[in-house]
């Protein structure tokens, strides 16, 4: 589950800061969504009204990330995947390996639509290639490591994203 993408020093780096990317990458695009059209007003893309499904998208990546939280609980295990119990393979993770990242970008992209900017909009799109390249691949080996053959055969049926 090598990932050539890297050098093999940055992929020590990577391994190393781990565990507080994913919130940082987090905090970082949440930060430049919100502050974005007050930085740059003059990118707004999305006339009014039409932005206000801004907040049916924002909407959906909350109930995409309720209903994986409601999972986690359900199974008794952690976010964590160095400490997970047990892998959950229904409900939303049975159409995505990432329900969780994928309500986040649905929740940035949505305020990013509803604040009509267009350099919000593709922030939530950086934060996908972030998680996508930077975080997952980690915790896909954390995966394997805990699971071996099953997390193989459930990565074989399920997409990362959709």
């Amino acid at each position: 589950m090598n990932n050539s993408f890297f050098s093999p020093s940055w992929n020590r780096l990577r391994e190393t800061l781990r565990p507080c990317l994913s919130p940082l990458i987090d905090i970082t695009c949440l930060t430049l969504i919100i502050l974005l059209p007050f930085l740059a007003p003059e990118y707004r893309f999305i006339p009014h009204p039409m932005n206000l499904s801004g907040f049916v998208i924002a909407l959906t990546g909350l109930i995409v990330m309720a209903k994986t939280y409601a999972l986690f609980r359900k199974h008794q295990t952690t976010l964590s995947q160095k400490t997970s119990s047990h892998l959950i393979t229904e409900g939303m993770f049975s159409k995505t390996r990432n329900p969780m990242y994928l309500g986040k970008f649905l929740f940035y992209l949505g305020i990013g639509v509803f604040a009509a900017n267009i350099f919000s909009v593709l922030t939530a799109f950086g934060y996908v290639v972030l998680i996508h390249f930077l975080v997952i691949p980690g915790e896909e080996r954390l995966l394997y490591d805990n699971f071996g053959k099953h997390y193989l055969g459930y990565k074989k049926k399920v997409r990362r994203w959709l």
